[in-house]
């Protein structure tokens, strides 16, 4: 699974960095695709900001500047415990929560590739729990990957799915610092 998810985190990282040479394609529709390119570029580097925002929040506890660029009805379909968190209050306080329950909580993007319909990240997460409310032993030092997948509409974040690497988990768990 871990390859598989990996392949295909580096496809989409690929084509989303893959660019054609319209600028010197002097014709008028060589010009219109490279409007639309400087466009999608601009595009999905708002989108590439608006992710590091949902993780600088996690990391903060400052969820304030979530309401530009998340919808009202987003529906998080990876919640802790693996249920459904439905609406941005929600998930403002899920992420509050989760930065209320760890110290030194870090997330590294590694790969991000995104279009205007969905954003895909690799990220790991580092910190550590200071309580057993998360079903984990305080103060457990927690290291894990996962591919977290934004379905947008209309420049908004909709949907989010996050898969990780299941098989990590039990390492996580008897790393006691």
């Amino acid at each position: 699974m871990k390859k598989l998810l990996v392949a295909a985190a580096i496809t989409l990282l690929c084509n989303s960095v893959a660019c054609t040479d319209a600028g010197n394609n002097t014709s008028e529709e060589g010009k219109m695709n490279a409007s639309e390119e400087n466009m999608n570029t601009s595009q999905n580097e708002k989108i590439k900001a608006n992710t590091r925002e949902v993780y600088r929040a996690a990391e903060t506890g400052d969820v304030s500047k979530l309401d530009s660029f998340i919808s009202k009805d987003f529906i998080d379909h990876s919640g802790r415990g693996g249920r459904e968190v439905r609406g941005l209050d929600s998930l403002k306080a899920d992420i509050g929560d989760m930065h209320k329950h760890f110290k030194d909580l870090k997330m590294d993007i590694i790969a991000q590739a995104n279009d205007n319909d969905y954003s895909f990240d690799m990220v790991k997460l580092t910190g550590t729990i200071i309580d057993d409310s998360w079903g984990i032993p305080a103060n457990t030092r927690i290291e894990s990957k996962s591919v977290n997948v934004v379905r947008l509409k209309d420049g908004m974040a909709v949907e989010h799915w996050r898969f990780e690497q299941v098989k990590e988990m039990p390492s996580m768990l008897k790393k006691k610092k």
